[in-house]
């Protein structure tokens, strides 16, 4: 499961060609989304990891799943261990893109920004071990912009 949500979210940085790091409010988050997205998720993570009907439905798909890890919290711990970041010191991502399916893959626009408290360089670190890229880094509106 870790490996599959870890393979997910590493697939995510290199689908959409921009990852920002701030430590704002989701309002000033939003003002970061450039005006050509035509898609717009934000995703409250701190409200869905204390969701206890979340946690339960988890619960009872490990009980039948006998290679993830048999709780939430396990999983987490695992999320966290493997990847370097704790899922709840993020409080909100906000993922963006332009009209992805209209083109090819490679010519997407999009970005993945996350509010919280994480290491930026573990992330890039372990992104450009997965994908075998170096990202390079810039300044847009105040805050580091990974590509």
């Amino acid at each position: 499961m870790v490996k599959k949500l870890l393979a997910a979210f590493l697939v995510l940085a290199v689908t959409v060609p921009a990852f920002v790091s701030c430590s704002t409010s989701n309002a000033s988050a939003l003002s970061l989304v450039p005006g050509s997205a035509s898609s717009v998720v934000i995703i409250q993570v701190a409200q869905l990891l204390s969701n206890p009907a979340l946690l339960k439905a988890y619960d009872e798909l490990a009980s039948s799943n006998s290679s993830w890890p048999q709780s939430a919290d396990k999983a987490l711990s695992q999320f966290s261990d493997n990847t370097g970041i704790d899922l709840h010191q993020i409080s909100t991502i906000v993922i963006f893109a332009d009209n992805i399916s209209s083109r090819a893959l490679q010519d997407a626009n999009g970005g993945v920004i996350a509010i919280g408290t994480f290491d930026e360089s573990i992330i890039t670190k372990k992104i450009e071990q997965e994908t075998k890229q170096v990202l390079t880094s810039s300044d847009y509106k105040g805050v580091t912009v990974y590509s």
